[in-house]
């Protein structure tokens, strides 16, 4: 995974990754699963677009 990403990258998935898991565990599976899980899929398509846009320029 490190050849295809750089380290702020893995680091920012990583990190909401953690959150995710962090407010699943006491919210349990409730509409704040839909949110989080919408955040994480938002960071991390953010992330694929950036890795885009720099081996395209």
């Amino acid at each position: 995974m490190a050849e295809h990403f750089d380290l702020g990258s893995i680091l920012v998935i990583s990190m909401t990754l953690v959150f995710f898991v962090i407010v699943l565990l006491p919210n349990g599976f409730t509409h704040d699963l839909l949110l989080k899980a919408g955040e994480f899929l938002v960071s991390v398509k953010l992330i694929l677009m950036a890795r885009k846009n720099r081996i395209a320029n």
